[in-house]
């Protein structure tokens, strides 16, 4: 049996991915905030998880969760999907605070769990980086967001550049999710209809990853 650790694992897509790598014979330790919140069957799918702020993320925290786990499941492979679409906006209108959030969420964090995946598994373990078409797009409102996915599309580079192969990039598209429950609220929304559920794309962005041994 394969294990896979996922980010932003206990809503939305982290979620579904959960479901449908665990549908597949998969077991799945998660990474999210406030898990004493969640509804106690919908946590039961997990291996284990691990509650971590990853608006503030811990340097010794993550190298703590990232150790220990690789410790126990050594064949891990790891999902970063956490994200976050605030603040919406133009550089310029938006607060500090808001902006360190989000590259928090969407970059930092990031970086620091790969960082200590690559370490702890010798570069030898996959990681899919769950992307998104606005880090090659200009999308009006979206800067904060689209510089963040930016950067970590650009680490991915880096990544191979060491150790080919190693990293993968999977764009979802536009998903029917809360995020884009947020944005149809708001003045930066894209219009679209018949948006595919977390599940559809869940199987495709599973279909495209490796099911078997590392």
């Amino acid at each position: 049996m394969g294990h896979f650790l996922i980010t932003g694992a206990f809503s939305g897509l982290g979620l579904a991915l959960s479901e449908e790598l665990v549908a597949q014979g998969m077991s799945v330790s998660g990474i999210g905030r406030s898990i004493s919140n969640r509804d106690g069957s919908t946590m039961d799918i997990f291996n284990s998880v691990h509650e971590m702020d990853l608006s503030a993320p811990s340097a010794t925290g993550v190298q703590k969760v990232i150790s220990e786990l690789i410790a126990t499941h050594p064949d891990t492979r790891l999902i970063i999907n956490a994200a976050q679409i605030e603040p919406l906006g133009p550089l310029g209108s938006l607060k500090n605070s808001d902006i360190g959030e989000s590259l928090n969420v969407n970059l930092t964090s990031a970086l620091l769990i790969m960082n200590s995946f690559l370490d702890c598994t010798h570069s030898a373990n996959p990681i899919y980086v769950i992307g998104s078409g606005a880090a090659n797009h200009t999308i009006d409102g979206w800067d904060i967001y689209s510089i963040g996915k930016s950067a970590l599309l650009r680490a991915i580079d880096f990544i191979n550049a060491t150790t080919p192969g190693t990293a993968k990039w999977l764009e979802p598209g536009v998903i029917d999710t809360n995020m884009q429950e947020r944005l149809k609220s708001s003045n930066w929304g894209i219009s679209s209809s018949e948006l595919p559920s977390a599940a559809q794309v869940s199987r495709e962005l599973v279909s495209q990853m490796s099911l078997g041994a590392n």
